[in-house]
């Protein structure tokens, strides 16, 4: 009865009803499926679903939301098992982030010695350049909803013992996960995981709508594969030019050597 009272009076006091959906498209790697159970595990808040058809994703993630009570949701999109692209948004109206994801490593990959209690409320960590553009203010105002942990969750733990860390650099948003060691120094010990986040559009609505912002520096991987593979043609293609030249520059000495020889001849 005692630990009945002590949960409903925990539960009055959770004000802030954050729920965030994490959920992961068909055909996604071990790896992506790794991260996408990696930040499960970061938030006690959230709540994780089946895998859904990329086709039918909006209507899908939609009444996912609607079931599970969610106002947030982590969409991880995979495209050929190799390109990993993340939605970041708010549920049913928007607005939503999309993001093209790398340099993943999960906690299984790492193995540090970083650790923190499950179900432990995090303290989100942003750079100054989250102050600086608006795109990076609403993307701020989008992950403290969806990742930051609410007091008195019913599934969190009383205690602060690790950061999630937001880097701006290089027009990419790099994740990390830091426990905070605390003694006669605190220090941060990663824990992980550890991916980079490059923004490619900002949408009005839930999963699409009008474009709000678009960033000029991102580049499909499908043209990186294109220019990769048109720079090597372009290589073979001065290599041939060059031993084409070299050949007819051989046979045209030949045919002086050999002009030179019959006038001698001819003498």
């Amino acid at each position: 009865m005692v630990e009945e009272s002590k949960g409903r009076e925990e539960e009055s006091k959770w004000i802030n009803r954050q729920r965030t959906l994490i959920v992961c498209s068909h055909r996604v790697n071990h790896v992506q499926h790794d991260l996408s159970n990696d930040l499960y595990a970061l938030m006690p808040h959230a709540k994780k679903e089946v895998k859904v058809d990329r086709r039918n994703a909006y209507e899908e993630l939609l009444e996912l939301c609607q079931m599970r009570s969610c106002n947030n949701f982590i969409y991880l999109e995979a495209h050929k098992r190799k390109n990993l692209y993340m939605w970041v948004g708010k549920a049913p109206n928007g607005p939503s982030y999309k993001f093209f994801i790398n340099n993943i490593t999960t906690t299984k990959e790492l193995k540090l010695t970083g650790n923190c209690i499950k179900g432990s409320r995090p303290i989100l960590s942003f750079d100054s350049a989250f102050e600086s553009e608006l795109y990076l203010q609403l993307f701020k105002e989008l992950a403290v909803n969806a990742f930051s942990t609410p007091q008195f969750h019913p599934q969190s733990k009383p205690f602060i013992d690790h950061t999630l860390s937001f880097t701006f650099y290089d027009n990419s948003i790099w994740f990390r996960n830091y426990q905070v060691v605390r003694g006669n120094e605190t220090r941060l010990v990663e824990i992980g995981p550890r991916f980079c986040m490059v923004p490619i559009r900002l949408f009005a609505d839930f999963l699409g709508g009008e474009t709000l912002w678009s960033s000029l520096h991102y580049v499909p991987p499908a043209k990186k594969r294109v220019a990769k593979v048109g720079g090597v043609l372009q290589r073979r293609l001065v290599k041939s030019k060059a031993k084409e030249m070299i050949r007819k520059k051989k046979c045209e000495d030949e045919e002086k050597d050999n002009e030179n020889l019959f006038n001698k001849s001819d003498d």
